[in-house]
Formats: structure tokens, C-alpha cells, sequence
């Protein structure tokens, strides 16, 4: 279950996980708070002011499947496969082509390095 701000946290991500078992609610309003974690920010850009509406005034419990209809969460795996496709997920993220991350700069010193010396030691114009 994320609830109150650990669904402000959990909806907050890039991509969002979730166990087929996860529920999700507000739940801010039914203790006399006003929404936080940035929900009353982020949700009406991701869902819409009235499904916004809806969750914050009604407490409504949104379950993982409906959570990803509503555009909440990336995808939904079973429980047990959850851990394992947040792994592959992260590996995917973080094993880039070589110089696929690189900055102009740096690139073009790789560039610099990469040309042959000339006969004085230095490395010739491109």
C-alpha cells in the first residue's frame, strides 16, 4: 500500500513499478491534511485535475492495475517478478553504448587523442 506521501513518492518516479498486489491512495484528507510530496503539483499534469479531484477529496484506493490505466504506473509485473524487472530495468538504464553520455567537450578531446602525432610529438590539425 502507498499511502499519503508514499504515493506522492511512488507516482513521483520516471517509471513507476508495481506488484500487481500494490494499492494506492491519497489518503491525506481522511486524517484533515492537505495533499504534500509534491502531489498536488505532479498529479493533475499526470492525470487530470478532475481524477486528481477524485483521489484527494474521496480517499479512493486505486489498485495497480487501475493505477497504470490512469496513467500512475509504468507497468505492472506479479510480485514475485517485481524485483527481478526493476534489475533489468536499471541495467538497461545504465549500460549505454560507449560515449552515448559523453559531452561535446568531451568528445572532442577522445577526438584530439585519437589522431595520429606528427613527427614533432604533437597531434596534427583534423
Amino acid at each position: 500500500m502507498a499511502a499519503g506521501a508514499g504515493f506522492s513518492l511512488a507516482v513521483s518516479g520516471d517509471l513507476v513499478l508495481a506488484g500487481s498486489s500494490a494499492k494506492f491512495t491519497m489518503a491525506y484528507t481522511k486524517v484533515g491534511l492537505s495533499p504534500d510530496g509534491g502531489s498536488s503539483f505532479y498529479l493533475p499534469r499526470l492525470i487530470g485535475i478532475r481524477r486528481t479531484q477524485e483521489l484527494m477529496l474521496t480517499n479512493r484506493t486505486l489498485t495497480a492495475t487501475e493505477a497504470q490505466q490512469w496513467g500512475l504506473v509504468t507497468e505492472v509485473v506479479d510480485d514475485a517478478e517485481l524485483a527481478g524487472r526493476v534489475d533489468a530495468l536499471a541495467g538497461g538504464i545504465r549500460l549505454r553504448p560507449k560515449g552515448s553520455q559523453r559531452s561535446g567537450e568531451e568528445a572532442a578531446t577522445d577526438d584530439v587523442r585519437q589522431r595520429p602525432r606528427d613527427a614533432d610529438g604533437t597531434r596534427g590539425q583534423a
